[in-house]
């Protein structure tokens, strides 16, 4: 499956879906309402759309865990601006598509958790297995948490492993494909 099918926030979008319905990650897919925490099955997720002018509206693309790429990338696409995020479980903000290189944290009233990613680009990185430098796409990811609902141990354990997808091209198809 040609992957330039698909924008960085689609494939971002269906790899937090498949982490955030593992049950080791409940609580980043949660709401805190009245500081009441509610976790829940489905992942839906809010993307902030930027519009000419500075104008941003927030979409809601529901049950991401559970949809194939293709029909988030439909979703997306298609989806109605200035939808109400209250259904909204976790937060999936990408500046790279405005250039920008690194963000630290954004969050809205409600989510537990949000991932914002900055421009992919190519750099150098040491590569420990072939001790040697080499080229790679690199882009900064930041999880912004709730510190009421998630603590340090799943936020060290869910990058872990998101950068563990992000790096195998083989376990990315896995999970865009399924």
């Amino acid at each position: 499956m040609p992957l330039q099918r698909f924008t960085p926030t689609v494939i971002l979008l269906k790899i937090m879906g498949n982490l955030l319905s593992r049950p080791q990650y409940n609580e980043l897919n949660s709401r805190v309402d009245q500081d009441i925490v509610i976790t829940y099955e489905n992942v839906n997720a809010a993307l902030p759309i930027y519009r000419e002018k500075g104008r941003t509206t927030v979409i809601v693309v529901d049950d991401v865990n559970r949809k194939p790429v293709e029909q988030l990338s439909l979703e997306v696409r298609s989806a109605k601006e200035g939808t109400d995020y209250s259904k909204a479980t976790f937060l999936l903000v990408n500046l790279g598509v405005m250039g920008i290189d690194a963000i630290s944290g954004i969050s809205l009233p409600g989510i537990a958790s949000s991932v914002a990613i900055g421009r992919i680009r190519k750099g150098l990185i040491y590569d420990e297995a072939r001790d040697r430098t080499v080229t790679a796409n690199i882009a900064w990811v930041t999880l912004t948490v709730d510190p009421r609902v998630v603590g340090p141990d799943v936020v060290g354990s869910f990058m872990a492993d998101l950068a563990s997808i992000l790096l195998k091209d083989k376990l990315m198809l896995q999970i865009l494909e399924a």
